[in-house]
């Protein structure tokens, strides 16, 4: 079974820089970890939520899939990059996922495979979205981006939300965690601020690669 791993670092004050500089080869050396497909390490936008546009130096995430769950805690009992970025950080949020419904690309790939599992359907879920954003269409974007992240965080059900990026003024990701996929669908679907901003991303043509992928929270220590 494949399993889609969410690591979210916490740096501490003292360490921002060290953890900066690793992020230019983090990427590099776990993708090469073994029974790893696919491989993302992460910054993230100023704001309660890091959708703002100065970056966060305190905030790292990362995202891994995962052949097996054997393969994915050997590697986090002995890589020393996962081990280098647990040393500097206060806490380390760990969510893993299955996907069940995926569509689009990530890089041109499609990193997640779904496997609707109907023994998890009724788990808490997790959302990822990611989108390249045309150059063309930035200012556009980031003017719609306050409003939707404030109505995110006014939504019932909603038990954790981030925006994060490869380069967060460009590559945008969201990760939001929802008890039920009743309480993402009444955002997704019937919230005004979100139901906006979709209408625009498809008015406007936004994106020129975009994710999108729903996935079991996985009960796992």
């Amino acid at each position: 079974m494949q399993i889609t791993a969410f690591y979210i670092f916490h740096i501490t004050p003292k360490h921002q820089y060290s953890a900066l500089v690793k992020m230019a080869y983090a990427g590099f050396l776990l993708r090469r970890a073994k029974g790893c497909s696919f491989a993302k390490i992460m910054g993230s936008g100023g704001g309660s939520l890091g959708f703002g546009l100065s970056p966060n130096f305190k905030l790292y995430a990362s995202i891994m899939v995962w052949d097996s769950l054997e393969q994915m805690k050997k590697f986090e009992a002995s890589n020393r990059m996962f081990a280098a970025y647990t040393k500097i950080s206060s806490s380390v949020d760990k969510f893993y996922g299955q996907a069940f419904q995926v569509h689009g690309k990530w890089d041109g790939a499609e990193p997640f495979t779904a496997f609707p599992d109907p023994l998890l359907a009724g788990s808490k879920i997790i959302v990822l979205t990611r989108a390249k954003i045309r150059w063309s269409q930035i200012r556009n974007f980031w003017r719609f981006v306050p409003s939707t992240s404030e109505a995110l965080t006014q939504i019932d059900g909603r038990l954790f939300s981030i925006g994060v990026g490869e380069l967060p003024l460009i590559y945008q990701a969201t990760l939001s965690i929802w008890e039920t996929q009743e309480h993402m669908r009444a955002y997704a679907y019937k919230n005004p601020q979100h139901l906006e901003a979709i209408k625009k991303t498809k008015e406007l043509n936004w994106y020129s690669e975009e994710l999108f992928g729903r996935f079991y929270l996985l009960p796992l220590p």
